[in-house]
């Protein structure tokens, strides 16, 4: 994808494909496959560009229930591994520089710590809320950002956080799987 949009001249574009795929490390989206990404053709510009993301779709994780994963598309030195080391790999494939692909990796990082906010301005029930704590907060401690982890009061007015009804712990000190 990203040599496609090379190759039609937009080299900045050509890092967006990058970004994507860090994103859904983080949100164990297992389901993104090469038709989940499209060009949208300007005639202003003559230029070739990706489409807006869409058929995003985390999955559920749960104590003992869908802990490891791997992405769906090859993104690395070690295939389809959902893991940093093999995301950051990559990155110059994508035209993105080791230090700018560490950027990158914690400005998502900074947004999904901001997951519960986004969930609640959309109008995502509470219940719902539950379901994917442990989701988006395993994508956090797997790739090592603990201290980006939401605190505990992000997740206060939810109950405890968990849909099954455990308390939830304090990852910051555990050490990632």
């Amino acid at each position: 994808v990203a040599n496609i949009l090379r190759q039609q001249g937009d080299e900045p574009g050509a890092k967006e494909p990058f970004r994507r795929m860090v994103f859904n490390g983080f949100i164990r989206n297992t389901d993104d496959h090469l038709r989940n990404h499209a060009f949208l053709y300007s005639r202003q510009d003559k230029l070739w560009s990706m489409s807006p993301a869409y058929d995003v779709n985390p999955s559920i994780s749960r104590a003992g229930v869908g802990e490891e994963f791997d992405l769906s598309i090859n993104v690395g030195l070690h295939g389809r591994a959902a893991t940093l080391e093999n995301l950051l790999s990559a990155a110059s494939d994508f035209g993105v520089e080791a230090r700018d692909a560490e950027c990158v990796v914690r400005k998502i990082a900074d947004v999904i710590t901001s997951w519960v906010d986004y969930f609640r301005e959309s109008g995502v029930d509470k219940r719902t809320i539950s379901l994917f704590a442990d989701t988006f907060d395993s994508g956090l401690r797997k790739f090592e950002i603990e201290d980006a982890l939401p605190n505990e009061e992000a997740l206060a007015a939810e109950g405890n956080g968990y849909a099954d009804g455990r308390e939830r712990r304090d990852v910051s000190s555990t050490t990632p799987p």
